[in-house]
């Protein structure tokens, strides 16, 4: 009989989510000017908040700490 594949843990898969995010680095301001750009020429509407990513380490840090917190609430005793 196969042996099922584990899948990683609701803590682990959301921390590396977060991780494809990080954009440590980063001006989130050019990013910003991008997204503006972008939304002019397609007549969407601009919104200011829409640079996608984590541009701050003590924001990936809340962050993860608060993910953490959340998926403990679904973790199984066992």
């Amino acid at each position: 009989m196969a042996k099922k594949a584990k899948r990683p843990s609701l803590k682990k898969q959301a921390i590396d989510e977060m991780y494809k995010q990080q954009r440590f680095g980063h001006s989130k301001h050019q990013a910003k000017q991008v997204v503006k750009s972008q939304t002019q020429s397609t007549s969407e509407t601009y919104n200011p908040s829409r640079a996608l990513g984590i541009y701050s380490i003590s924001t990936m840090q809340t962050y993860r700490k608060e993910c953490i917190a959340w998926a403990k609430q679904f973790e199984v005793s066992g």
